[in-house]
Order: C-alpha cells, then structure tokens, then sequence
C-alpha cells in the first residue's frame, strides 16, 4: 500500500524549482484532473504514434532488401555507370546502351551484365543532371551495398526533415518536447514516407535539400542557392520552394544561382559527354513527357481523358494565381520591404507545394510534401489567435486536419486491397487514389483561407498561457 500510495503522489503532483530569496526551493503543484487526462492522452498518442512509426520503419528495411526493394534508386545507380564512362545517361537510355564490362565497384568487380541489369526496370533517369552527378557516386558500389548504404542515407533524412520544418516556421519559439515528438512520429508514419523509403526514392533528399535553402535563404543567399538549384533536379517537387523564394521573398541572388547551378550542370553534361546542349535538352523533354503519362495522384488524374491534362493544370494555376495576386496587391509593403514572417512562409510554402502536387504528375510518394499542411495545423492547435477565426472554425479545421492525416498513414491501398474480397479490393484501391487527390485539393482550400485568416500583426500577437503541447 504504500508503495501505491508513493505511486498515486507522483502522478498526482508535478515538481518545479523556484527562487526564495536567492535560494532555490522544490515545491509541488498538484495536477488538475484536466492535466491528468491531457497527460493521459498525450502519453497514449505517443505510444500509439511510436509504435506505427517503428512498424514503418521496418517495413521500408523489410522492402529495401526485398528483390523489389530500392527499384527508384536503382534508376540513378545504373544511370551513373554512363556518368562514371562520361557519356550521356539520357541517350544512354534512349539508345538502350549497356554498361562496359568489367566494372569494378570498391566492393568487387562484375563481369557479367546480370548483375547490373534487372529484368523489367525500366532505368528511366526523371532528374536533371546536377542531382544525378551526386548521385552516381552511388555506381562505384555494388547494387546490393548501394541500397544499404542509400537506406541509411533515407532514414537520417527522414528524422532531419520535422525539426528543421518547425525551425524554419517558428525559429524564435520552442514548439515543446510533446508537440516535436508527435510531429515527427507523425512524419515518419505517413504511408508516403514508407512508399518513398522503400522504393529508394530521392524524396527525402529533395526536401531537405529545399527546405535548406529557406533556412539559409536570408542569411547565406548564395548557399541556398546551390542547395535549392540541386533540389530543382527534382523539379516537380522543388518548384513551390524556388517560386515563393522568387515572387514573395524576392530573393535574386537564390534563385538565380539556383538557375546557375542547372545551367552549370547542362553545360557540364554536355562538356563531359560530348553531347549537344539541344539534344539533352530533348532528352530533359522526353523523361518529362515519359513521366507524365503514367498514372498519378495529380487533378488531371480524377479525369480518364489525356487531352484534358493541359487544360486542367491551366485552369488550377489560374485558380491559385488569382487569390495569390490578390494577398500580394494586399501585402505588398510587406513584401517589397521583406518583412514577411514565419507564419507567412509557412502559409504560402504549403499553397505551392500543394498547387505543384496537383497541378503535375505525381506519384504517392511525394505526398510526404502534405507534411507542410500537417505542420499549420499543429499551428493552428498551438497558437489560434494567429488567425481571426471563430472556436467552431478553428475546431472543424483541427478535425479536418487530424482526419486526413490519420487517412494518409493507414496502410497503402494494395496492402488493404489485399484483405478484401475481389471486387471490394479494386474499389478500394481507386477510391484511395482519388481520395489522395481530393484531399490535396481540400488542403489547397483551406490553406489559402488561412493565408486570408491571418491577423496583420499576428507576429506580435503573444502566445496564452497553456498552448503548448
């Protein structure tokens, strides 16, 4: 009993050290049943959150050593062997060339094509040449090592990419242990997140590598620039990054070398292969028509009709542009004198990233760009009075929120599909497809509304007591 007893004091009472005096004391504050509950809860969601994000985490090792494992990768592995013998990977792939035997990785050396062909891929290099040049350091190691050594290179970027999110939208503020731990647990759990780290997809790579040039975009411009012009290798994820750094941070001296770092980068192809800069221009062209022709989450996806593409990605540019043109007409001293805070960055980041979700093709697991809508709603639980929103509003866009979050970490739509029974399968995994896409759209929504939400000094606006996670 009396062990309980001792048991019941510690949960019932939580410690802090104050000054008497010059002297420091220990008091008690016994908790409120309110605390308790909230205490109650935040501990059952982190070990709810814990527990799937390390069922996560095991699935994408489980898959990346599967057969099937690492198959994106794969792509920028086999494209470096033409890098390493200075030839064009892009009309390396268009030819249907083959790698000179022997190679000689630091692990071993292959003499038959076997090893380095896998039947069925289609090595098809997406990536403009600057990312592809790193990355065919990757060749120099055998197809099995490179996926583990590339596996752990995902991993660390996948625990890097929440903290610096939340550094970069609240820089002088401390988001709390809890409200951090969720966030990441959350990241990490997505079902694009174990899509992306299974099929060594270069993702991750991407978004840090663009996040780091808004973190260092005003205090090393030039830095960010290099950063974010290695990111735009992977433009259709990248270009929000770049956009928002052009039109609304006006910031030349990034993005235009960003630009720089591309042209270097054709002109070095083209230097080291001997290739024409037309010709991989044609190249960049093909890999963007091949890609656009599969299947996708973005909007011209919800319509079977090809012609419809074009029109369709028109139509939602001018549907974004509009109101966009309008908060800038709206805020333009701000602009002009670069005196747009965190939260702005935050807002309109996540329009670009979801306008570039949706507006070209996409697949699954580029949707760990969502992560930027998840972290204003963390906002919006954290520090309401930034916006001028009524509680219901302010309660029906956390539940909005919570809910497509919970829907984009349950499992993938085959994993399910699975499960049921025939018919009731395929169904499934349409209406998952579909459901991706009307929920980027739904998001875009509600996060030009927020933009429109927020208060003109939000920025000075203190926090109230208790918010914190």
């Amino acid at each position: 009993m009396r062990r309980l007893d001792t048991f019941q004091r510690r949960l019932l009472y939580t410690p802090s050290i104050i000054k008497v005096y010059g002297q420091k004391v220990l008091t008690l504050h016994m908790l409120s049943s309110s605390s308790m509950k909230k205490n109650g809860f935040q501990t059952l969601l982190i070990l709810t959150l814990g527990l799937w994000s390390i069922a996560s985490l095991l699935r994408i090792i489980q898959f990346t050593f599967s057969p099937a494992g690492a198959n994106d990768l794969y792509v920028y592995w086999y494209a470096g062997h033409f890098v390493r013998e200075a030839q064009d990977p892009y009309a390396a792939f268009l030819t249907d060339q083959k790698p000179s035997l022997p190679i000689h990785y630091l692990d071993k050396t292959v003499t038959d094509l076997r090893d380095v062909v896998v039947p069925g891929w289609v090595p098809a290099p997406a990536l403009t040449f600057p990312l592809i040049a790193i990355l065919s350091f990757f060749s120099f190691l055998s197809w099995p090592l490179a996926k583990l050594v590339w596996l752990g290179f995902n991993m660390l970027f996948i625990f890097m990419i929440p903290p610096l999110i939340l550094r970069i939208f609240a820089p002088e503020e401390r988001w709390g242990r809890w409200i951090t731990a969720v966030f990441v647990l959350v990241f990490v759990g997505l079902t694009s997140t174990r899509y992306a780290g299974s099929s060594g997809q270069v993702t991750f790579l991407v978004l840090l590598l663009a996040l780091g040039s808004i973190h260092f975009s005003k205090s090393r411009p030039y830095t960010a620039g290099i950063l974010l012009g290695i990111a735009l290798s992977k433009y259709s994820l990248s270009i929000g990054f770049f956009l928002y750094l052009l039109l609304f941070e006006r910031n030349y001296r990034t993005t235009f070398t960003a630009l720089a770092v591309q042209t270097l980068g054709l002109l070095g192809l083209s230097i080291m292969s001997g290739t024409g800069i037309v010709e991989i221009a044609r190249g960049y062209i093909f890999m963007l028509v091949h890609h656009s022709q599969l299947e996708g989450i973005h909007l011209a996806s919800l319509f079977p009709s090809k012609p419809w593409e074009l029109p369709i990605a028109i139509l939602l540019t001018l549907v974004v542009s509009i109101p966009l043109l309008l908060w800038y007409k709206r805020n333009k001293e701000q602009i002009v004198n670069k005196q747009l805070s965190p939260t702005h960055r935050q807002h309109l980041l996540a329009v670009l990233s979801l306008w570039a979700l949706l507006v070209a093709y996409h697949r699954a697991y580029d949707v760990v760009l969502y992560i930027l809508f998840i972290s204003i709603g963390f906002q919006l639980y954290r520090s309401p009075q930034i916006w001028s929103l009524t509680a219901r509003s302010r309660n029906i866009l956390l539940v909005l929120v919570a809910i497509t979050t919970l829907f984009f970490m349950l499992p993938a739509g085959g994993i399910i599909s699975d499960l049921l029974p025939g018919e009731i399968g395929r169904t499934w995994t349409l209406f998952s497809v579909y459901m991706t896409t009307l929920i980027l759209s739904a998001a875009l929504v509600v996060t030009l509304f927020l933009l429109f939400r927020l208060r003109k000094n939000h920025a000075l606006v203190k926090k109230t007591a208790g918010e914190n996670l």
